[in-house]
């Protein structure tokens, strides 16, 4: 069987397609393409209420089966991940065909449906075929993955065992993903609460588990790829970024932390700022590599832990993750998640490449500010967009705050920024001036909190951190004092916002 005419002829083809060269973000597109396009038909075809939630949940839910298929031929045929990925891609086109053979050959008009728990068994044993909710065109799909992944496993193992046990355990995943409330634990959909909000509870589930299998998909294309990112996420300023996000979500008094399904939206913007913050890391970190050699040598991509294009073609991919999962807070956070992200571009990528500009930092008071408006307009839908003039003057003093107060963490990089022509004000004006300048700003931006709170106890306090954290920050030009008074200031600003002091 093995020198057959068929089975060389497939291996050939197989071959090929796995060293087909195409760049991340492209594959990533394309899929998004299919995807989108198989929504579309949904649409089109069947008599089927349009939902923007409803939409990215299906989004996340065919990423997260076709992960799931990806590892599980990988693990099961021992092949490569990346090369498992190309072919299960090259098929993934299939997803398009179920509505176009439901419309054209079965002639069905009403959607699809998720399978109840109780029909499970009953349904896994019949290959769904006699229940109408999944559609005969979703079969036939499922019947030629089947098929498609066994053979691929039987050609590149050689083994019928791993053929046929790659096949049941896809089927099994099939069955599950059609039936997710035989796991999801979401409470009866007669509470008219949940069956109004079950696609934002789909949907969120749907993103966990992507982001949980993302973690062992990494794992298997470079084994120290999940440690560096945890390195890169493991930073003070991812924690301020989150924290702006609540700080936007708590001065927008129509959301709550505790209202369903208000705090799911909530969850899915911490998670949203998350990616933006990682991809922006990931990008710039891949472009001030010769920098870091120099001034920060333990950093992953410095230590040559993982290499310069995973970093940068992964951080890329986050990027039209972060604009896909931005679209479940509709149509403001999705503009300003797509301004974040190209900001980051220009802020480190050529030709712009601001990194290497004077004032640098006006990028991270902007981000700042993006990132508390993403959290202030949290599922705003348009017709319902307004801002207090509150939320507005502490967006405008956030970027204020944090463009010049961060001008301390140039002190790290000096040398590094020193020999690859980057300006700021230690590179400029040379280390002792820079830090009497810097000191000074410091100083400034914590200062500015004065501007919303002005009682006698809040300019003593506020002139006291100021000055003493300015100048022991000058007189010691360590990182973690400036860090300190963030942290100082910061949580004597939320008690006072909360009313405690």
């Amino acid at each position: 069987m093995y020198n057959s005419k068929l089975f060389l002829f497939s291996k050939g083809i197989i071959d090929r397609v796995e060293n087909f060269k195409i760049n991340s973000l492209i594959l990533t597109l394309y899929l998004c393409f299919l995807i989108f396009l198989r929504e579309v038909f949904e649409q089109l075809f069947f008599e089927k209420f349009y939902s923007v939630y409803q939409f990215v949940h299906h989004f996340f839910f065919y990423f997260l089966v076709l992960m799931a298929g990806i590892l599980v031929i990988s693990f099961i045929g021992k092949t490569e991940i990346i090369k498992t990925t190309l072919i299960v891609s090259s098929g993934f086109i299939l997803i398009t065909l179920p509505p176009l053979i439901d419309h054209f050959i079965f002639s069905r008009r009403f959607p699809y449906e998720y399978i109840l728990p109780r029909e499970f068994i009953k349904n896994l044993i019949t290959f769904f075929l006699f229940t109408p909710k999944p559609g005969l065109g979703i079969m036939a799909e499922i019947a030629a993955i089947l098929v498609l992944a066994s053979f691929y496993v039987l050609i590149k193992s050689r083994s019928l065992l791993r053929a046929l046990l790659t096949g049941l355990i896809i089927y099994l995943m099939g069955g599950l993903a059609a039936t997710p409330r035989l796991y999801l634990p979401i409470p009866s959909m007669n509470n008219l609460l949940i069956w109004k909000s079950r696609h934002i509870i789909y949907f969120s589930f749907y993103l966990g588990l992507c982001l949980i299998l993302g973690i062992f998909f990494l794992y298997r294309i470079n084994k120290s790829l999940p440690k560096a990112l945890l390195k890169e996420l493991s930073s003070f300023r991812t924690l301020h970024f989150i924290l702006m996000v609540i700080a936007g979500v708590y001065f927008n008094r129509a959301l709550s932390f505790l209202r369903f399904p208000d705090f799911l939206y909530i969850l899915i913007s911490v998670i949203l700022i998350i990616i933006i913050w990682l991809s922006t890391v990931l990008v710039n970190n891949v472009y001030d590599l010769q920098i870091d050699r120099i001034s920060n040598p333990n950093r992953p991509l410095a230590r040559g832990d993982v290499s310069p294009s995973l970093y940068l073609n992964l951080g890329l991919v986050l990027s039209v993750i972060a604009v896909s999962v931005s679209i479940a807070l509709w149509i403001i956070p999705f503009i300003l998640t797509l301004v974040s992200l190209l900001s980051s571009l220009a802020y480190s990528m050529p030709p712009l490449r601001l990194r290497k500009r004077l004032f640098s930092t006006l990028f991270i008071g902007w981000g700042s500010s993006l990132a508390f408006l993403i959290g202030y307009f949290n599922h705003t839908r348009i017709s319902n967009i307004s801002i207090s003039s509150d939320a507005l003057f502490l967006a405008l003093l956030i970027f204020i705050a944090f463009s010049i107060g961060p001008l301390t963490k140039d002190i790290k990089d000096y040398e590094g920024d020193l020999k690859h022509g980057v300006k700021t004000f230690f590179t400029v004006y040379g280390i002792n001036k820079g830090t009497k300048i810097v000191s000074v700003l410091l100083g400034v931006s914590l200062l500015v909190p004065l501007l919303l709170f002005h009682t006698i106890m809040d300019i003593i306090f506020f002139g006291l951190s100021s000055s003493f954290i300015s100048l022991f920050f000058y007189r010691r030009g360590k990182l973690i004092i400036s860090y300190s008074g963030y942290g100082i200031v910061s949580s004597y600003c939320a008690l006072r916002v909360l009313g405690i002091i």
